[in-house]
């Protein structure tokens, strides 16, 4: 663990020069708070919804997040069901905030896309004890600096922020799309807590490809 060069992020949490992947660490963590973020500028096992799906994650080149939630206790098991969904909401409103020029679509359950290439993905996960959730896991990699040419791990259709604002302001607002897409996330959180379904699955349908 170590310091980070970001600049505040407005919420617990701790950043990581190097791991395996950021939801592996949050799975394992302990703490109290509400919402707990575990940020990585280097993942080696970042994957996608499948476990033989990978998410490449060079050094400093994309965001790595996983935030841990606490806070479940009117969480009903039905509501994980649109978790993804508003994971992938709080990432698109995120980013339509900051660039409002950006087009982007939801492919679902999971993928973001920029044009033609996946700039994000997303995953949730989740712990319950019969009608009781007692921990839920949400995740997302967001593409922001495209690689040199020679880079082999992508896959072809990828996109990434600095091809539509340049490499500079692509890590300039970094730490403002983290706050920005945790704080739309917990109130997206928060309307599945009131059971609000409908509003998710509406907002949702509004980006689907």
């Amino acid at each position: 663990m170590s310091g980070s060069s970001l600049s505040e992020i407005n919420i617990p949490h701790i950043i990581l020069e190097k791991t395996t992947s950021t939801i592996e660490i949050a799975s394992k963590i302990e703490v109290d708070n509400p919402f707990f973020a575990v940020i990585a500028k280097e993942q080696l096992k970042g994957r996608g919804r499948f476990l033989d799906r990978k998410w490449v994650s060079p050094p400093d080149m994309g965001i790595y997040l996983s935030l841990l939630i606490n806070e479940t206790e009117n969480l009903i098991p039905e509501g994980l069901l649109y978790i993804t969904k508003a994971v992938a909401l709080s990432v698109v409103d995120s980013l339509k905030q900051i660039f409002p020029e950006i087009m982007l679509k939801i492919k679902e359950p999971n993928d973001i896309f920029y044009k033609n290439g996946k700039i994000c993905g997303v995953l949730a996960e989740s712990k319950t004890k019969g009608n009781q959730v007692e921990k839920v896991i949400i995740s997302f990699g967001l593409n922001l600096i495209r690689p040199e040419k020679n880079f082999e791990e992508l896959p072809v259709a990828t996109s990434f922020l600095s091809d539509l604002c340049g490499i500079e302001k692509a890590v300039e607002k970094k730490s403002e799309i983290i706050n920005l897409t945790i704080s739309n996330f917990k109130k997206n959180y928060y309307k599945l807590c009131c059971q609000k379904f409908t509003d998710i699955d509406k907002n949702f349908k509004n980006f689907l490809v």
